[in-house]
């Protein structure tokens, strides 16, 4: 079993929209694991339970902006994202596996995975286009472990406190959007078929 953690959005339209716009491009994955940002793990043993609390309190209350799309690649598989952009993560951030310099992290949320160039190209150029930003304050750090499946989900490391609510989220996303993103996770899940990509 590997642990990462995970940031994740407390507010429930901002969680509802990022849901709504992943599941809209990719019907054919629904998952029951939190819209989040992974900033630290694999972590091969269990971490240090203390020092991730003071982490997760360090960034609470604090913004983080959803804003722009971005794609990479590993060997076999293509992801498509939004860019999650703040202060927060330089010091939380923790990816052995990924060796960048804190300049250079790409803070994001996954929004669609595929082994097809072409359907992640064309997620990518639909989601450049979209008109989406969202400024999220109500944040809080958990633990995902692997080989759980989703059925136990993430365990928070704080309680979120009541503070936070003093500083409102706010989630701009053009109308049309949803709906175009159902329409091309339609087209996108007849081209997988025919693709084999299963």
């Amino acid at each position: 079993m590997a642990h990462f953690v995970f940031l994740e959005f407390l507010d429930p339209r901002v969680e509802g929209t990022l849901r709504a716009l992943r599941e809209a491009l990719q019907p054919w994955k629904i998952s029951s694991t939190p819209i989040h940002v992974t900033v630290r793990g694999p972590y091969r043993s269990k971490p240090d339970i203390d020092t991730l609390k003071v982490l997760s309190r360090n960034i609470q209350g604090q913004g983080v902006r959803i804003n722009g799309a971005g794609l990479f690649s590993n060997s076999e598989r293509f992801f498509v994202f939004l860019r999650a952009e703040s202060e927060v993560f330089r010091p939380i951030w923790w990816k052995p596996d990924f060796r960048t310099s804190l300049d250079d992290i790409q803070p994001h949320v996954t929004m669609f995975e595929t082994s097809d160039r072409e359907s992640a190209l064309t997620v990518f150029n639909f989601l450049k286009a979209s008109r989406i930003s969202i400024l999220a304050h109500s944040i809080q750090l958990s633990i995902y472990t692997t080989g759980q499946g989703d059925l136990f989900g993430t365990r928070p490391l704080n309680s979120p406190p009541s503070t936070y609510k003093n500083k409102q989220d706010i989630v701009a996303i053009d109308p049309e959007i949803l709906p175009a993103a159902r329409d091309l996770g339609e087209r996108l899940a007849i081209r997988r078929l025919e693709l084999g990509d299963l």
